[in-house]
């Protein structure tokens, strides 16, 4: 990868953060390997995530591809 003309390199690249690609990055960076995480969505800081019932609701998107619609923000941290 190349970011503002530097030529980054890594030795693993793990695609989705959720437990398994999360467990993987820690392991293997904690064996001395370079590792790359990339993630969809949008940074969440420590007040964005829910403290009760209606704002969990709020974090929380339904698809159903088969039927083409989806209920809730594309950015949902739940989907």
């Amino acid at each position: 990868m190349e970011k503002d003309g530097i030529n980054e390199c890594y030795d693993a690249i793990i695609v989705g953060s959720g437990y398994g690609g999360s467990v993987a990055a820690c392991r293997l960076s904690m064996a001395g390997m370079k590792v790359c995480l990339v993630e969809k969505g949008r940074k969440w800081e420590p007040q964005d995530f829910p403290t009760h019932t209606f704002s969990f609701l709020s974090c929380v998107r339904f698809e159903n591809k088969s039927f083409g619609f989806g209920l809730g923000p594309n950015d949902a941290l739940f989907q």
